[in-house]
């Protein structure tokens, strides 16, 4: 049955071999499921996301002025996620292509 005491519980999910380790998913738990299939054998599903707070509840208000690279707005927009809590990790160069006007960024982050 459901069982959802550990709600909001970070659960990290991590491959690799030996000492190297790489994170693949790292969010809160939103529930969770203990079961049976038979018998002998038991099941535990964990439902997580993350992000969920950044895409709901988050906004940008930043103006761009003209000049300003794609990859700047790019660092721009991350900061933003980052300040709501958002791991960006490694992110890609973007193009040195230049805005000819100023730009406004308002909105939802989503």
């Amino acid at each position: 049955g459901e069982d959802n005491s550990n709600v909001g519980a970070m659960v990290t999910f991590e491959v690799g071999y030996g000492d190297e380790l790489s994170t693949i998913f790292k969010g809160s738990t939103f529930q969770y499921r203990r079961g049976r299939e038979s018998p002998t054998d038991k099941f535990l599903c964990i439902l997580a996301q993350s992000g969920d707070k950044a895409k709901n509840y988050a906004l940008v208000n930043k103006t761009i002025a003209a000049g300003t690279t794609v990859d700047q707005v790019k660092n721009e927009i991350a900061k933003e996620y980052q300040a709501n809590g958002v791991e960006t990790g490694e992110l890609p160069q973007l193009s040195d292509q230049t805005y000819v006007r100023g730009k406004v960024m308002f909105g939802s982050l989503d």
